[in-house]
């Protein structure tokens, strides 16, 4: 309900398409084979008690922190109700990458490792599982969860990681995982110092604010690509930066001191979500210092494809990234195109004097102002609640507060249209 319709002639898959292009798979590729140090490390320099002293193993060589490492990976791409659920294309999939790296760099052992993708992710499985792997961590061991997929958002505001089996309508909360009870599950079961959770899906960001009302031993450190109230988009562009930035691309160190801490990941993740029309959702909670090492900067990376702006043939602005130089269909300069939020089939090439620099707009529309935003093709009365990286906060008037969120300025207008 209230999802945002697709931009564009030929529309992405919903929410989470595998739409990263084909340098940046190479990229994670290389990442792989020169990933050399450092990953979700307590980085401190002084631990605060021994179950934190402990977390600082996994800011340890590969191979040194693996046994006090936990990792919990579920991506499901395809539902058995697909009437309610589209599938994904399953080509490249980045769950693969993250258990290849934890695997095989990291050195956790098979058996702190599990992992569901699909048919395999049934509700009482994953749940059941889940509760098992984190009943065996000891004091000062760190958990990585991860999941992808679809996620959905139901009254009074409860939102739900959609596993296999789940049913869509009014049957959502009873066939689905409640995003905060993953995180009751991690505080009351968990033994270990810190747990890292982060999540590709619509409304993902309720992780993070479960994990800050939730308090206990456990410190989190959140990472989402969307908001709790807002849809997430099309593409893997989370996944990926999040890879980035636990491999140790040179592109995710901000200051160049050859260090990925914590913070720098989500700015850097908050960034490249807002560029594509969201906001992605961060947070530290308890003891886990922002200021943490993530990783060493292990390779040097292909510099990002240029963000650019689009002046196309109806007159409208389109968003982009730069694939490369082209020429055109009359012979002239051009750029072939990669348009955000777009089908990879409408990648083009166009004339070079239609591009330009992508730069946030500057508000427009103050605090409190009323407005009218786009949501499932049709516009509702609205109030502007915020602003940041080009994005308007907006509550729905008339509609529960649940319901807000983040939305690209095209889809704000001062008049009803």
């Amino acid at each position: 309900m209230r999802i945002p319709p697709a931009r564009g002639p030929l529309p992405r898959w919903p929410w989470l398409l595998l739409t990263a292009m084909a340098m940046m798979v190479s990229g994670l590729q290389t990442a792989f084979s020169n990933e050399s140090t450092g990953l979700l490390g307590k980085a401190r320099t002084q631990a605060k008690s021994a179950n934190n002293k402990a977390g600082t193993a996994l800011a340890s060589a590969p191979g040194q922190a693996g046994a006090s490492t936990w990792v919990f990976i579920v991506s499901v791409l395809e539902w058995r109700d697909s009437k309610s659920y589209v599938s994904f294309p399953k080509e490249n999939r980045r769950d693969a990458l993250l258990v290849k790296f934890f695997r095989q760099k990291k050195g956790v052992p098979d058996d702190h490792i599990l992992w569901f993708k699909d048919s395999d992710a049934a509700l009482d499985k994953i749940r059941g599982r889940f509760s098992g792997l984190i009943k065996r961590a000891k004091p000062g061991d760190t958990l990585f969860f991860y999941y992808a997929g679809h996620g959905s958002l139901k009254a009074p505001g409860i939102a739900y990681l959609i596993p296999y089996d789940a049913k869509g309508g009014d049957a959502v909360p009873k066939t689905a995982w409640a995003m905060p009870d993953v995180i009751k599950a991690i505080a009351a079961e968990f033994k270990g110092a810190v747990a890292f959770v982060t999540a590709d899906c619509c409304y993902s960001g309720a992780l993070c604010d479960a994990a800050r009302i939730q308090g206990g031993k456990v410190s989190f450190a959140c990472l989402t690509s969307a908001q709790s109230g807002t849809p997430s988009t099309g593409g893997w562009t989370f996944s990926d930066t999040l890879l980035r930035g636990l491999t140790g691309s040179s592109r995710v160190d901000m200051n160049n001191d050859k260090q990925i801490l914590f913070h720098e990941l989500a700015l850097y993740i908050e960034q490249e979500m807002s560029f594509e029309g969201q906001l992605s959702a961060y947070g530290a909670t308890g003891e886990f210092d922002p200021r943490t090492k993530i990783a060493d900067v292990s390779y040097q990376d292909s510099p990002a494809p240029p963000k650019v702006t689009v002046r196309w043939r109806d007159g409208k602005t389109y968003r982009a990234a730069v694939l490369g130089d082209c020429r055109t269909s009359d012979g002239k300069p051009g750029k072939k195109v990669d348009y955000i939020g777009w089908s990879d089939s409408s990648n083009e090439c166009v004339a070079a004097d239609t591009v330009g620099p992508y730069r946030p707009e500057p508000q427009k529309w103050a605090l409190n102002s009323s407005v009218f935003v786009q949501s499932d093709e049709k516009w509702y009365a609205s109030t502007v609640l915020d602003y940041k990286l080009g994005l308007y906060q907006v509550r729905y008037d008339g509609w529960a507060p649940y319901w807000t969120e983040w939305v690209a300025p095209d889809r704000v207008k001062d008049t009803k249209p």
